[in-house]
């Protein structure tokens, strides 16, 4: 991925629950404002804190709610400043590097 990469953070409702209605609009925002790529999952913290199901939901609802030019990665190995993603949306994984 290069290019200008969001760290989105994962819309929650006050109980804690996913509140993934939220992402269609995230995605459209960034998409409008020029950003390339979305590293959902991975450096808010919240990413963590979920179980694996709620990351596939997640990222489910990412790749449906992305455009063709927005590219959506989460994390599944950290190693210094270097992440290897993989892409949800049916894209090969990658390498990002954090700079």
């Amino acid at each position: 991925m290069t290019g200008l990469i969001a760290a989105p953070f994962t819309p929650l409702l006050p109980n804690g629950e996913l509140n993934l209605c939220r992402i269609s609009g995230y995605a459209a925002r960034l998409t409008h404002d020029g950003v390339s790529g979305a590293f959902i999952c991975g450096t808010t913290g919240e990413g963590v804190s979920l179980t694996t199901d709620e990351r596939r939901q997640v990222a489910a609802a990412w790749c449906e709610a992305r455009s063709p030019k927005l590219k959506v990665s989460r994390p599944i190995r950290r190693s210094s400043a270097i992440w290897r993603t993989k892409r949800p949306c049916g894209e090969p994984e990658s390498t990002l590097r954090l700079s």
